[in-house]
């Protein structure tokens, strides 16, 4: 039906930055189909066709988009009705439903990471708040026969502590490593001597390992943490008479794996496998002597800085008397066939109870498949997924964090909102496969005309954004609106139907204009109607009124 019969709708839509009546009346001939997300258009269309006989009440759910490029959810409840004439109407009920469908997503993503996780250890993994001290969402692998832990703690550590669950000799690193999450460090890792439930004595030992999220703010929220029983090693490592088992028993899970002195860097024992077969580290050699030869033969060039400083005697040092028994890193090594693959060394450091002598437990294990299904998520979740672009809330994120740098208020930056003009008419008579194809066209012109330093970003349907950084003058940012304009018209329709494609550009320029998303957009977003009403194909830079 017409939208101009649903005023509800209008409503609704008619949210800040959104489209007026007259707009819908012009740009989407009163359908109310066609204010319906590309993406969701066919299936609501199909689910109409289904429902056309209106017999019994039903549901929709789809995407409209505003005019601002927000990205909202609805959810109708539609139901045939008669008006005073007995004439039949739709009468819908609409609720906005966008934040449980962006619940939704966090919550799918949230639970694809834990899949990862848990496919890839035999760890249990739990969730700790930093704001409310509790311990939460305790998940223990399928062949776990009990959680080592309850479900729920509040406040966590020292409820666990006076609990007597921890050995008095660990806690101080229990709450080390917490306190350093609190604090706001990226991860920390502590090995706990725990109580038996069989014999009621400490003879368990557990690696604990805390990674921390952050909120858009840079504040610690909560942290994932994992516990792994470790008991056995842990006994192996403090009785050198069983070094031999013990190893082996790391071999058949790991790489390699090297013991060493933290003190002198002398190597005890090492077990070389085919990832160090162009290596030797015989009893006795020192390792931190080493290193640069072992960085260079087995870690990838941009990763052995941080391998190096990492296996480093004084770091190690420094991060065992801080309470921290367990470091751990993740880097690429190079494979015979040039590619890249994610190795993690992990490093153990146990005090041997006769000696004093602190030893370190090197292993190393291939994460290359559960690194990549983590890095492909983490893709997902920041990129348009038809022209690979940044998507919005990338955008936001990496606006928000270059305006906290010196560069940000010292230089020009330009902010340009590009919008395709009359590009309906394409998806019209050319059809949305072939609509999507000229987008991708426009998105691969961006990138070849701009910088890699660049953030360039589709918010929704044909309209795209760039932030070039260090724009350097007016005249520079002008050039690059009219090399768009020119890059875009040049693009093949394939068509003679149609002209050529083109664009209007808005552009603020930072840090006049302002120093957020919000504010650069909605100047930019100003300048754009100018260049629309001023007839389409051109640039209009946003000026302060006087």
């Amino acid at each position: 039906r017409p939208v101009s019969r649903s005023p509800s709708f209008l409503t609704l839509i008619s949210l800040r930055h959104s489209y007026c009546a007259e707009e819908i009346k012009t740009n989407f001939h009163n359908s109310a189909l066609a204010l319906v997300h590309s993406a969701d258009r066919e299936r609501i269309a199909a689910q109409l066709a289904r429902e056309s006989h209106f017999t019994e009440p039903f549901t929709l759910e789809y995407r409209v988009v505003t005019k601002a490029g927000k990205t909202l959810w609805l959810l109708d409840k539609v139901c045939l009705i008669h008006d005073e004439n007995g004439s039949p109407v739709l009468y819908s009920m609409r609720i906005d439903n966008t934040a449980k469908k962006e619940a939704e997503m966090q919550l799918h993503v949230r639970s694809e990471w834990f899949r990862i996780a848990m496919e890839h250890s035999k760890s249990h993994i739990f969730e700790y708040n930093v704001v409310t001290h509790s311990f939460d969402s305790v998940i223990s692998p399928p062949d776990s026969m009990q959680p080592l832990l309850p479900k729920h703690i509040e406040s966590m550590p020292e409820n666990l502590i006076d609990s007597g669950f921890v050995a008095p000799e660990t806690a101080d690193g229990l709450r080390s490593a917490f306190r350093a999450i609190a604090g706001g460090a990226a991860s920390a890792a502590c090995l706990l001597k725990v109580k038996d439930a069989v014999t009621d004595g400490y003879s368990l030992w557990l690696s604990l390992a805390l990674t921390t999220v952050f909120d858009e703010y840079g504040m610690p929220v909560c942290a994932i943490g994992t516990l792994e029983d470790i008991t056995e090693a842990k006994r192996a490592q403090e009785r050198y008479d069983e070094e031999k088992r013990y190893h082996d028993a790391m071999l058949s899970t790991t790489l390699a794996s090297i013991l060493f002195d933290v003190e002198t860097g002398a190597v005890i024992s090492a077990r070389i496998s085919a990832i160090f077969s162009n290596l030797e580290l015989p009893e006795g050699c020192n390792l931190e002597e080493r290193l640069p030869e072992l960085a260079r033969k087995t870690v990838f060039l941009n990763d052995r800085a941080e391998y190096i400083r990492t296996l480093n005697r004084r770091n190690l040092r420094e991060c065992y008397n801080d309470g921290t028994s367990c470091v751990t890193l993740e880097y690429r090594t190079v494979l015979s066939d040039g590619s890249l693959a994610w190795r993690q060394m992990t490093v153990n450091m146990v005090k041997d109870p006769q000696t004093d002598t602190v030893t370190g437990f090197a292993y190393f294990t291939d994460i290359d498949t559960r690194k990549r299904k983590e890095i492909d998520l983490l893709y997902k979740a920041e990129h348009d997924s038809l022209t690979g672009l940044w998507n919005r809330r990338a955008l936001e994120t990496r606006l928000t964090a270059f305006f906290k740098t010196a560069d940000a208020h010292a230089n020009l930056h330009a902010f340009y909102i590009i919008d395709m003009d009359d590009f309906k008419a394409v998806n019209d008579t050319c059809g949305h496969i072939r609509g999507d194809e000229v987008l991708c066209a426009i998105a691969a012109q961006l990138r070849s005309i701009f910088r890699k330093t660049d953030i360039i970003a589709r918010l929704a349907g044909d309209e795209f954004v760039v932030f070039m950084k260090n724009a350097g003058t007016s005249a520079r940012i002008a050039d690059k609106a009219r090399e768009i304009c020119t890059r875009i018209q040049n693009i093949e329709l394939g068509s003679s139907n149609l002209p050529p494609p083109r664009a209007s550009i808005g552009i603020a320029i930072a840090p006049d204009a302002g120093t957020s998303f919000e504010a650069l957009y909605a100047k930019a977003d100003e300048a754009h109607y100018v260049a629309k009403r001023g007839g389409k194909n051109r640039y209009s830079i946003f000026q302060e009124p006087l």
